[in-house]
């Protein structure tokens, strides 16, 4: 049995330090985070840390940006692309694998709304039922997001009681 509950961050690179905060967030739950920037030594093997550590995680959480400036009150700001996580290969490569190993999965948004995410037809249905979380506009939903993960940290290291034999 594991010793800790494992939460898996998937990010796009341009989002690392965006992460690190949302890790530091996970870990005051008291759960232990696999994030790539942080976990994976120069010299391993990146893919193989990264199947051993979705294999062996409790709940993914992707942290899902968008992949251009969107109209903001119907003027653009910027016809840019930025880098988003949904553009990266590697955190689709993760979403579906955590989605084929059945583990409970979050979709954190930064600089999207739901409304936005449930609207564009190039985001698969799988990530938008996931029940997405807002963590720019919606701190209520995030904190109660933290606070629910810290019940299954707790239960996860507090096996259930036994009930007491009657005895002969």
């Amino acid at each position: 049995m594991p010793e800790q509950y494992l939460v898996f961050l998937s990010h796009a690179g341009s989002n690392t330090g965006d992460a690190r905060r949302i890790k530091r967030d996970i870990e005051r739950q008291g759960a232990a985070v696999f994030l790539d920037a942080d976990s994976i030594e120069k010299g391993e093997a990146f893919e193989g840390a990264i199947k051993f550590n979705l294999s062996a995680c409790d709940e993914f959480w992707v942290l899902v940006t968008p992949t251009t400036i969107r109209v903001i009150h119907g003027v653009a700001e910027s016809g840019r692309t930025i880098p988003g996580s949904l553009d990266r290969p590697y955190v689709w490569v993760e979403i579906g694998i955590a989605w084929a190993w059945r583990k409970r999965q979050v979709a954190l948004l930064k600089g999207l709304s739901t409304a936005e995410l449930w609207c564009d037809p190039d985001i698969p249905v799988f990530l938008k039922a996931m029940n997405p979380v807002d963590i720019e506009n919606d701190f209520p939903g995030y904190e109660s997001l933290l606070v629910e993960l810290k019940e299954r940290v707790n239960s996860f290291a507090s096996p259930p009681l036994m009930a007491a034999s009657a005895g002969p």
